[in-house]
Parts: C-alpha cells; structure tokens; sequence
C-alpha cells in the first residue's frame, strides 16, 4: 500500500464541527452570565454599587443627559464643587466603546450592562487564550467559566469598580494577542493588542506570588504608572511582598 503523502503548510485546519463546538462553548458562557445576572437583566433594577451610586451614576448621568439634549459632548459640569471639566476629570470612561449604551437605554440600565457585557467577555478571553496556548477545548471551558466567576472578579460590581472589572476582563485577551504576535508578526494582532492595552484605564501591574508555606507568600510585582500630565514621565517600579497568615 502506498503511504499517504502529508500535506504541506503546517497543521490541517479545524473542521467545520470544531468551530460549531468553540461556538457553543462562548453561548454557554453567555448563559452563565445571564444566570448570574437574571435579577438584573429581566427587571428593571440597577446593579448595585458603593462607589456606583454616590458618583459615578451621577456624573455619567449628567453626561448622558446633556449629550441627548445638545448632541455633542459637555465639556464642563457645574454641578460639582465650583465645576468640573468633563473629559480627564471624574466623569467615567466616556471614549469606551461600550459606553454608547449610555445613549441606547437608560443610564441605570447602561451602567450594568456594560458589567454584564465584560463578564462575559472575562470567560470568553481566557477560553481564547488557553486555546491558544495550545490546550483542549475542556481545559479552555473549564478556565474561562473560573475566571469569570472567581471571587475577587466579580465582588468588584459590589464596590461598583466597573473600570477594574474591564481591565480583568481584557487582560487575557491581551497575553493571547502577544502571543500571537511572538508566533508571527501581523498587523491586525498588533492593532488589537494597541487598543487592548489603551482601554486599561489603571495604572499596571504584574506579579508572581511564591507560596513559600502554607501560611507564608511572597510576591514579587513590577508596577507601571503612566501620568496623564505631560510633564510627568511614566514611573516604573520593582517590589516584594511578604505576606503571612496567621
């Protein structure tokens, strides 16, 4: 018998089916969020925040309200203090995509949708990113669903930290287009991973924490906090954190 020649160009391409499965996998992710959600998403409720209510629902708001009635963008608030400006101040995450549901439906609804949309998008980027490092389709299931339910995660709507619940949510995606990029330089992962790391809008931080002892970790962090004032380089700094349970 003649021995099948191999085809050449690297692996054979995913079939049809595998991509059906990878489809179902992200709708089951999207289930998980609504059922996670169902007291929000199916009344007219607004997700409840500490730092949500006092001002960030307000100032957004505002923003909303005067962009409806003007159709452009205020540039000043006069209901705080003695004024405000409106872009770079305390107003919210006014360039992020995701914000024009602020003009779609009301801004109480906006607010958590916009949660709902990247806790999703937490479970989504990392089945991304465990598949492509190379790891089976249960092994990316399985670390998605972790990752937008773990704890610290989602205890963040509690506090009403959305913009930090973006970040979480986007980071894996952002290791997964480096490593796409590290494989082979292309200018779509590129673009991607420029945008990606533009929508972070906290200072940058990455760790690694030894567990030395049950009771005794030490973390190692590298820290990089970029100035909004042009005056002020970016700053970058390396520590250590012992940290002990008693």
């Amino acid at each position: 018998m003649k021995k099948r020649r191999e085809k050449k160009g690297g692996p054979a391409k995913p079939k049809p089916r595998d991509k059906r499965w990878d489809w179902i996998i992200l709708a089951v992710l999207g289930i998980i969020t609504v059922v996670i959600f169902a007291q929000f998403i199916f009344t007219d409720k607004m997700l409840f925040g500490s730092d949500m209510i006092p001002m960030g629902y307000m100032m957004r708001k505002a923003v909303a309200d005067s962009w409806r009635a003007t159709g452009t963008l205020p540039l000043w608030d006069p209901y705080i203090l003695c004024g405000l400006p409106v872009v770079d101040a305390m107003h919210g995450d006014l360039f992020y995509p995701v914000s024009a549901l602020y003009l779609l439906m009301p801004v109480h609804k906006a607010v958590g949708y916009k949660i709902v949309i990247h806790v999703w998008l937490a479970g989504v980027a990392m089945f991304l990113l465990i598949r492509t490092l190379g790891l089976s389709r249960k092994s990316a299931f399985l670390a998605g669903v972790g990752y937008m339910v773990a704890p610290y995660f989602l205890s963040l709507v509690y506090a009403g930290h959305d913009a930090k619940m973006f970040v979480t949510a986007l980071f894996p995606l952002s290791i997964m287009l480096l490593e796409r990029l590290l494989r082979g330089p292309r200018l779509l992962y590129a673009a991607l991973f420029g945008a990606d790391l533009d929508s972070f809008e906290h200072g940058f931080e990455a760790f690694y924490n030894f567990r030395v002892t049950p009771a005794v970790g030490l973390t190692v962090n590298a820290q990089a906090i970029d100035s909004t004032a042009k005056s002020v380089d970016t700053a970058y700094t390396l520590g250590t954190r012992l940290q002990i349970d008693f």
